[in-house]
Parts: C-alpha cells; sequence; structure tokens
C-alpha cells in the first residue's frame, strides 16, 4: 500500500492517503480500499467534518473546492473520502446490477471505518450531498452515533418518491419539445439527450461553464456507472435502481443533533424532496441558496461558505470549549 502523502495548497494542509477496508459481502480476494483527503490539520483541536459526496458513484473531487474554502476560512479540517465502487479507490464493475451487494449498509460501513480510522468517531461533523445527503441522514437516523454533533444535508432527498415529485414539476417548466422527448423518446436518442442535458444546465448546475473538478466527477463516473446504474439509474430521472425504495420519512425523527437543510432555489431537488426532514428532525435550519441549484455550493462558493460556518458555530456556542475562529 502506498504511504500517504502531504502538500500544502493555498495555504491548506492537504494528506491523502489509502485506508483498508473489508466487508463480509467482500471475497477474501478483493484487496479493497479507501482513498481518503484530508484538508487541515486533524490534529489542531477543531473538530472534524466528514464529507460524504454524491452520485452514487460519484467521488469527491467535486466537493474540494467548497469545502477547503470553508476549513480555510474556519480552521475546521475536513476528511474526504471516495466512497468504494468509484473515484480514487477500488472500483468492483463485476458487481454491476446486483442490486444486493450495493446496500446502504455497504457504504455505512466505510464511514464507519473512515472514522475508525482517524480515531475521531467520538467527536464529529457530518456533511452529505444529494446520495451524500441519503446516506448521512440514513445513518444518523439509523445508528444515532454518540460522537455525531452537527449534521449538514445539502441538497438531498428524504424519500424517493419525493424527489420523484420534485423532478416533475421541475420537467413541466421545460419547453414542451423538452418534455415530450422526456416522455416519449428512446433513452439512446438525440432528442432525449437533448433534453436532459437542459435539465441537468438548468437545475443540477446552472454555472456556464461547468468547472472543471464538476466535469472531471462526471467524467470519472460515466467511465464506471457500476454504482450509479445499479442504485440509482440510467439518469437523474429515471430512478430504476435499489434506491427506488428510499425512504427517511420516519427514521429521520430519530435525528436529534442540530441540523443544516441546504439547497439551491433551482435545485433538482426541490423543498418538496426534504420535506420529510424539516418535519421530521426537530433541531434543524432550513437555507436556499438564492439563483443556486443542486451544485450552489460551486455556483456561489463564498454565500454556501457562510451558511455553513454560521451553522456550525451557532451549534458550537452552546459549547465553549468547542469554537471555530473565522477567518474573513
Amino acid at each position: 500500500m502506498a504511504s500517504p502523502t502531504s502538500r500544502d495548497l493555498d495555504g491548506l494542509s492537504i494528506k491523502e492517503g489509502f485506508i483498508p477496508f473489508s466487508h463480509p459481502s467482500l471475497s477474501s480476494d478483493v484487496s479493497a480500499q479507501i482513498f481518503y483527503r484530508v484538508a487541515g490539520d486533524l490534529e489542531g483541536g477543531s473538530r472534524p467534518l466528514v464529507a460524504l459526496h454524491g452520485g452514487p458513484g460519484f467521488s469527491s473531487l467535486y466537493l474540494q473546492p467548497t469545502l477547503d474554502l470553508l476549513s480555510i476560512k474556519t480552521g475546521q479540517p475536513v476528511v474526504y473520502f471516495d466512497q468504494f465502487g468509484s473515484g480514487n479507490r477500488t472500483h468492483y464493475r463485476e458487481k454491476r446490477l446486483d442490486q444486493g451487494f450495493w446496500t446502504l449498509e455497504l457504504f455505512e460501513s466505510q464511514i464507519e471505518t473512515v472514522l475508525r480510522h482517524f480515531d475521531i468517531a467520538d467527536a464529529f461533523d457530518l456533511y452529505g450531498h444529494s446520495w451524500g445527503a441519503m446516506l448521512a441522514a440514513h445513518f444518523a437516523g439509523l445508528y444515532r452515533p454518540a460522537g455525531l454533533k452537527q449534521l449538514i444535508l445539502a441538497s438531498g432527498l428524504a424519500s424517493t418518491k419525493a424527489a420523484k415529485e420534485s423532478f416533475n414539476q421541475l420537467v413541466s417548466t421545460l419547453p414542451d419539445r423538452a418534455q415530450e422527448a422526456l416522455r416519449t423518446a428512446p433513452p439512446d436518442s438525440d432528442a432525449y439527450a437533448e433534453a436532459i442535458d437542459l435539465f441537468y444546465h438548468r437545475f443540477v448546475c446552472r454555472a456556464d461553464p461547468w468547472p472543471p473538478e464538476l466535469v472531471e466527477t462526471f467524467a470519472r463516473s460515466e467511465e464506471d456507472d457500476t454504482v450509479y446504474l445499479t442504485m440509482w439509474g440510467p439518469n437523474e430521472l429515471n430512478v430504476e435502481g435499489n434506491l427506488k425504495s428510499y425512504d427517511t420519512s420516519d427514521l429521520c425523527k430519530n435525528i436529534n443533533v442540530p441540523t443544516l437543510i441546504i439547497s439551491g432555489e433551482y435545485d433538482e431537488l426541490q423543498p418538496v424532496a426534504s420535506q420529510a426532514w424539516v418535519d421530521g428532525i426537530s433541531n434543524r435550519e432550513v437555507v436556499i441558496v438564492p439563483n443556486g441549484s443542486h451544485l450552489a455550493a460551486l455556483e456561489y462558493p463564498e454565500i454556501y461558505v457562510g451558511h455553513i460556518a454560521s451553522f456550525l458555530q451557532q451549534a458550537r456556542d452552546c459549547d465553549p470549549s468547542d469554537q471555530m475562529e473565522l477567518r474573513v
């Protein structure tokens, strides 16, 4: 196994490496690893933020510009990792379309592995974006980890059924030609591809051009769509994978830590998608980023980081021993 590497990025210390990962569902001949990236100093006294990327099957690359900025401004270290099956860690293409293998429990086991590796299970914050928010909410609600202090659910969905309501709302705002293509055109047709592309550029990321980190993230996912196709489907609007029955509407009521629910005004996951979280989590704050979409964090990083930093500090104000220093 390669040794961890360290470097400095604009004054922010970066450490990267791999963590061995084992799970009962993996055969003994599979040498699985989780790629990690730590921005900031885990020994500096500030509670770390563990970041869960979206997809499923993407990588943490697209989260880094914004959450690195958070670390620079607050001094809070951020622990990223690429989930098993995508990004810079072990891929498992032979399990393509094996819905019994790619489970929430498999990914929650990876969170626990990362927490143990860095010895931070006793005190950590958790950020999840999109699929990462689905995973974070399920993890927090089911296991109620004692060390979880604050939770950020970014552009997520409380249930797949609610997400479909959001998609239908937004598709109805597209030009008639695009709506017709999404309803009737073959998925491999140019008309369908153009309509999906329009949806993505209106509601997934409105930046023009897309940030390079996002472009690379999508490119990596397209190289190996095993996880995305198996768990979600061929594209955002067609949910055919094992997440089609995902629902944390009741489970989220177990979440009792301060929680931020944040999304963009033009997010593909409109408020209806996370309404059950708003209703079910007692100690929660809701933020909508004006003009932002699903990737509001990349479109308006300063504003986005401001909301997250403010939320994290407000909750910490209850504990004088756990403070962040906001750097302007």
